[in-house]
């Protein structure tokens, strides 16, 4: 019998694959699919039958640590030797809580395996430093751990099969080839040996054997986005002309570009993936190095369940649960039509309730949000559905509420999860394949979380779900692919595999050859002179050299090249292959870069006839008028500051949702103070009657008002903020009155606090204007004042101007002597002789903020080139509003920022796009 063995499964898999093809062309059995394993499937198969299967002379039976549980060991280890090196006086906890022991013991189970393949170095080297020293303290206290229980790891298969062949006690295949390592080990070719001396006929490839190198072109790219598009097209005019050929897009660092070759490919060669809704897309490409389990969402949402606690989940949490697509039902992957069929229809309303809910939560500013409080919002709603799996994980959660804290073994761990995960109807049905999969492995995990009683018999919840996110972290997982005849490898990944185009990208010199980097836990001396991975320079250089070769020589043509620029916008050297004389084409100093090519991509077909008409924007002046003509100041100072703006927020109803904050919100701060204002001068009425209080009495008047307010506001208290809120209230409001009374100059009354009015500008209605005070003046004319307690005050200077940044005040005085207030106490007409922010926002920044020549506060009237005195500037005021007021009405809306500020908040760039484009300051410098 022939056995192949190979470096991965993935190489398995495609000569499996491979041979069933051939087979049934040449219409011959096909081969038994065992015969072509990976080395570690082949040595556990091995095992198990050294084991059980009935071998000769078979020895005690050994358990097989499963990885996860074998590093879990390794923690214990190094745990233990820490609590044993703490300095006395101190706890045991000390010296562990200041190490990483996940990283730590990854660490160590490497460098258990590296002695395992390489040997034991000399006892001298041992000592040389503190982590080697440590290191060997840790491998004989797990030695002893793996001899008492009578436990094996991994990472001793290769030397218990080399011992068990060797004396006969496994019988040998009569003909064994290994395919796809690109280097040996000492233990491996200890089992050659041993395959050898027993009598099988053994092919040692450990490296691809080569044909010779292609004719290879090489080329630069100015960034790694550019390099991926020009490849993904050449690919897919590749599949065009050769509908046939096998391709494979080689890199060394196929962790950083997967996401960013995933997506360029999806758009050349699966447009369906991108432009529709599909569970399935199928997909013409296959990738190497599956992501981590809990990359995918049905997993990571599943650890968010898991999280979910009865008090104090913080909104994120609460938001990625609401918006997620789980549970579904199964009917939504039938492809059945919503219209008709009920399970998706109410799955659809469901989902709709629940981000109803989730925006409710944000205008609630509700930081964190307890089991009583989502079920309620949930409910308001109409999720009715999700506040039924709120309610039954919260009764499992009281069940186990006071063993919950204790440690239990990992399989009531276990239990318990998949019991919570259940309650919440997590995951549901309608899951895709790639889901499928997902979930799959998901009780995989589950299972590992299990097995890890065999080192740990209990464990706290928080250790628990610690464990089962490093599980899900460290199991891959990705759904079978048809999409064979393109592949995304890396360069290990392309080993023993042959195609006819292989493109060769991201070989810069910070790739390739990779970086030394020696395991830290073993002599670096050693490490070297055994040509183990990364244990210096030469060892990576030779390494990338033959590997390089290798590469040349696995496809009929070769494209490599390389990005001239980082992702951070550092400059990027070819890698020194490139220049080599195994290359044949430019040298590294004749490198050419890449021409300008214009891709034809999916919604561009490459035949113009074919091709659909391009979308043109509109002329700005081609917006349909606006169908609804009123709104707040605040349609007008978006009109100002970008028309566009005004078009996305007031007639599409774009807006950011907003995002939940510790304390109390600006508006809510806002509301606050102007509440206890109010309150205030609701009794004061006038000056004189400020002037007379005392500062007791006065202060006896805010606390009152301060009271009467928070008594409406009991979620204050709910939250814990009543007294620091309490005090700062009456501090600020305290801190103004006395402003007002010791530096405002003159005499006023007081005619209206949060006054309501409106305003018509053509046939544009401005309503719900909240005026915050309503002064009257010696000399009968009205001031109006518009507190402001936010960290950033708008001066005068924002009213100036063809389009002012900021017209609330102006439209405010405007409304007053246009309409009056709405309920009458201030008749229409009278006159407006003056408007001023009162900026409260902290004890040393009390102000008025008004017109230069009108100051409120006794200081000296100044003048300013740009203020035309408030009668022509309230003339001005009207004739620029009701420009505005038109170009809004008519459908004016070009994307034309006043200055690059008005874009920091705006948050519909996504629109828009300006920042394509650029945007003029005031000073006339451009930003972009």
């Amino acid at each position: 019998m022939t056995t192949t063995v190979t470096r991965n499964a993935r190489l398995a898999r495609h000569l499996r694959r491979e041979a069933a093809v051939g087979a049934a062309t040449a219409e011959m059995p096909v081969v038994a699919t065992a015969a072509v394993q990976s080395l570690e499937a082949w040595l556990e198969e091995q095992w198990k039958e050294l084991q059980w299967g009935g071998a000769a002379d078979n020895p005690e039976t050994r358990f097989l640590l499963p990885r996860p549980t074998a590093l879990l060991l390794w923690e214990r280890v190094i745990a233990e030797d820490g609590a044993g090196g703490a300095r006395p006086g101190l706890s045991d906890d000390f010296a562990t809580e200041l190490l990483d022991l996940p990283r730590l013991a990854r660490l160590a189970a490497d460098a258990w395996g590296r002695l395992h393949d390489f040997g034991e170095p000399d006892p001298d080297e041992w000592g040389r430093t503190p982590e080697t020293e440590a290191f060997n303290r840790w491998r004989a206290a797990f030695a002893d751990y793996l001899k008492a229980e009578n436990w094996l790891t991994h990472t001793q298969l290769t030397g218990e099969i080399t011992e068990a062949v060797a004396s006969g006690r496994l019988p040998r295949p009569d003909t064994l080839t290994f395919r796809g390592f690109e280097r040996s080990t000492p233990a491996l070719e200890k089992l050659a040996d041993a395959l050898e001396a027993a009598g099988c006929d053994v092919s040692r490839g450990w490296q691809a054997e080569l044909t010779g190198p292609s004719p290879a072109t090489a080329v630069a790219y100015p960034t790694a986005a550019d390099e991926a598009s020009a490849v993904a097209h050449q690919v897919r005019t590749l599949l065009d002309d050769e509908p046939d050929c096998s391709i494979a897009i080689i890199t060394p660092d196929l962790s950083s570009a997967r996401s960013l070759y995933e997506r360029v490919l999806a758009e050349e060669l699966s447009p369906a993936s991108a432009l529709l809704d599909e569970l399935d897309s199928p997909r013409r490409f296959d990738m190497a190095g599956a992501p981590a389990l809990n990359d995918y969402a049905l997993v990571a949402r599943a650890l968010d369940w898991l999280i979910l606690k009865p008090h104090g989940n913080a909104f994120s949490l609460v938001s990625r649960l609401l918006l997620s697509p789980y549970p579904r039902p199964a009917a939504l992957l039938k492809g059945e039509n919503p219209a008709n069929h009920d399970d998706i229809k109410a799955w659809q309303s469901e989902q709709e309730a629940r981000a109803r809910c989730e925006a409710a939560l944000r205008n609630d500013n509700a930081w964190t949000v307890s089991f009583d409080y989502l079920v309620y919002r949930l409910k308001k709603a109409g999720a009715d559905k999700s506040a039924g799996g709120i309610k039954r994980l919260a009764e499992l959660l009281e069940i186990d509420r006071k063993t919950d804290d204790e440690p239990v073994s990992p399989v009531q761990w276990t239990e318990r999860f998949a019991a919570r995960l259940q309650a919440v109807g997590w995951p549901g049905g309608g899951l895709s394949a790639t889901e499928g999969v997902a979930f799959a492995r998901w009780r995989d995990v589950l299972a590992q979380l299990t097995a890890m009683t065999t080192v740990a018999p209990s464990m706290t919840r928080a250790q628990a779900l610690d464990h089962t996110r490093r599980l899900a972290n460290d199991t891959p997982s990705q759904a079978a692919s048809s999409g064979l005849q393109v592949q995304v490898l890396g360069v290990l990944d392309a080993a023993g595999l042959e195609f006819d185009h292989a493109f060769l990208v991201g070989f810069d010199a910070g790739s390739f050859p990779a970086s030394a980097a020696p395991q830290p836990l073993l002599p670096a001396h050693w490490q070297a002179e055994t040509g183990q991975p990364k244990s210096s320079p030469e060892v990576e250089l030779d390494f990338a050299r033959r590997v390089w070769e290798r590469l040349l020589g696995s496809a009929k043509n070769v494209h490599a090249s390389c990005a001239r620029q980082g992702d951070s916008d550092q400059p990027l050297q070819p890698c020194a292959m490139l220049a080599g004389p195994m290359i044949v084409g430019p040298m590294l100093g004749e490198l050419d870069d890449a021409p300008a090519v214009d891709h034809e991509t999916w919604y561009r077909p490459a035949d113009p006839a074919e091709r659909q008409e391009q979308l043109v924007p509109r002329e700005p002046d081609s917006t349909p008028p606006a169908l609804v003509l009123s709104g707040g100041t605040g349609l007008l100072k978006d009109q100002s500051e970008c028309p566009f703006r005004a078009l996305a927020s007031r007639r599409l109803h774009v807006e950011a949702l907003e995002e939940p904050a510790p304390g109390i919100t600006p508006a809510d701060r806002g509301k606050l103070v102007h509440t206890v204002l109010q309150l205030a001068w609701d009794e004061l009425k006038t000056s004189s009657t400020l002037r007379a209080k005392s500062d007791d009495r006065l202060a006896e008047l805010v606390e009152n008002s301060v009271d009467a307010v928070l008594a409406d506001n009991g979620w204050l208290a709910s939250a814990g903020l009543l007294q620091p809120t309490r005090a700062w209230l009456a501090d600020i409001a305290m801190a103004w009155l006395l402003y007002e009374r010791d530096q405002r100059v003159g005499d006023w009354k007081v005619l209206a606090t949060e006054a309501r009015t409106s305003a018509t500008l053509g046939s544009l209605e401005i309503r719900s204007m909240r005026i915050d005070r309503i002064d009257e003046m010696p000399d009968g004319s009205l001031a109006v004042i518009d507190y402001k307690t936010s960290a950033s005050v708008p001066s005068p200077s924002s009213w100036l101007g063809d389009r002012p940044s900021d017209p609330q005040l102006p439209l405010y005085a405007l409304a007053v002597e246009q309409q009056g207030t709405a309920d009458g106490s201030l008749p229409a007409g009278q006159h407006v002789s003056i408007a001023a922010f009162a900026s409260l926002v902290a004890r040393d920044e009390l102000a008025f903020r008004g017109p230069p020549d009108q100051p409120l506060d006794g200081r000296k009237p100044r003048t300013d080139k740009k203020w035309l005195g408030w009668d022509d500037q309230t003339a001005q005021w009207r004739s620029t509003f009701e420009r505005l007021a038109r170009d809004y009405a008519e459908g004016r809306a070009p994307v034309d920022p006043l200055k690059s500020q008005a874009c920091q908040y705006c948050k519909r760039q996504s629109l828009c796009r300006v920042f394509e484009g650029q945007v003029e300051d005031d000073d006339g410098e451009g930003e972009r």
